[in-house]
């Protein structure tokens, strides 16, 4: 019995520390993702073109009826 209790007291605990770590992980992933978005930009800026071209007459296959 009183090993049973451990076994369940040690499974809790791990458990407890694995959540810790996970919101940890989570804070700073939250916190340096928009640094390294702002980082990126700066290193090579790419500006949204949108497509000039006209686009396809269809499909790539064609169609298919």
């Amino acid at each position: 019995m009183e090993n049973k209790k451990k076994e369940l007291l040690s499974n809790l605990e791990k458990q407890k520390e694995s959540k810790i770590s996970r919101r940890g992980f989570l804070k700073r992933t939250a916190y340096h993702a928009p640094v390294l978005i702002a980082m990126g930009q700066l290193v090579k800026p790419e500006n949204a073109h949108a497509d000039q071209s006209g686009g396809a007459e269809g499909p790539p296959g064609g169609w298919n009826p």
